[in-house]
């Protein structure tokens, strides 16, 4: 929030730029983030049980 205060004293402009690419920014990381989880959760779904493997 810092960068961007910073930004918007110099040109306004720049200050709605720097929220709106963090805000972006945010949105990006989180869909990564629960790709990754959804990942997760279908490889601990697909584990083989020890009882089950072939002999």
């Amino acid at each position: 929030m810092g960068v961007g205060a910073g930004f918007w004293h110099v040109l306004p402009v720049a200050g709605i730029v720097v929220f709106a690419c963090g805000i972006i920014a945010l949105f990006v990381r989180s869909s990564g983030y629960r790709q990754l989880e959804l990942d997760h959760a279908t490889a601990a779904a697909q584990v083989i049980e020890p009882s089950k493997l072939p002999e």
